[in-house]
């Protein structure tokens, strides 16, 4: 589903991404997400993105949903300009 998309390979803003492969589904307050990636210290933060295509960053220990991007290509855009105003 998101092969097409290339995500970093070493953390930014200490996010890490699943290979394609190893993502996965998870339901967090009524809706049904696909794990992307995850907070490289804190196992519970996860990036997942909704049927609807936009991407949230999930709590899952406080059960919370925070909106993160419209798509996940901008997401992943977005965080490599800001690795690239880093170096």
């Amino acid at each position: 589903m998101y092969e097409e998309i290339q995500f970093p390979s070493e953390p930014i803003l200490e996010l890490v991404f699943c290979k394609p492969e190893d993502a996965y589904e998870t339901v967090l307050a009524g809706q049904c997400y696909t794990v992307v990636g995850r907070d490289k210290d804190l196992p519970d933060r996860l990036i997942g993105v909704a049927s609807n295509q936009r991407v949230y960053e999930l709590d899952a220990a406080q059960k919370q949903v925070f909106y993160a991007a419209p798509v996940l290509a901008v997401f992943v855009r977005e965080l490599m300009l800001w690795r690239s105003y880093g170096k």
